[in-house]
């Protein structure tokens, strides 16, 4: 897994499912966003 490939995929997954399974994968991406909202 390469950094550029990383943050392009975690990136849409993340917003991809921000309320669903996101928040437990991206807890720190996520979340902070989620609660900002």
């Amino acid at each position: 897994m390469r950094p550029e490939r990383g943050k392009l995929k975690a990136r849409p997954q993340a917003e991809a499912l921000p309320t669903s399974e996101g928040v437990s994968l991206s807890v720190p991406t996520s979340v902070g966003e989620a609660e900002a909202c």
